[in-house]
């Protein structure tokens, strides 16, 4: 990821448009800072941005949550019933 640069808004933006690999990465970093670690949204954007010299917004983030979700926010079990014992009904 490149450095950012500073828009007319006085905000910082990604110098150059953010690959898909980028993005995913960033996706998946906002997943594991919120439901892992369990940080707030706006925590977690300062990680990134100190990280990754990437600026995002509160609701960026919130709409990453929101529409991606992952094993730790969507309950989704890591193992199948048959890995856990349960029986097949």
């Amino acid at each position: 990821m490149s450095g950012p640069i500073t828009g007319t808004d006085g905000k910082r933006y990604p110098a150059t448009w953010l690959s898909v690999d980028d993005r995913a990465h960033l996706a998946g970093l906002v997943h594991r800072l919120h439901c892992v670690e369990r940080q707030s949204v706006r925590q977690l954007l300062d990680r990134i941005e100190e990280a990754h010299e990437i600026r995002r917004s509160v609701g960026w983030a919130a709409g990453i949550l929101k529409a991606q979700r992952c094993d730790h926010c969507s309950g989704v079990p890591t193992r199948s019933p048959e890995q856990s014992g349960a029986v097949a009904a």
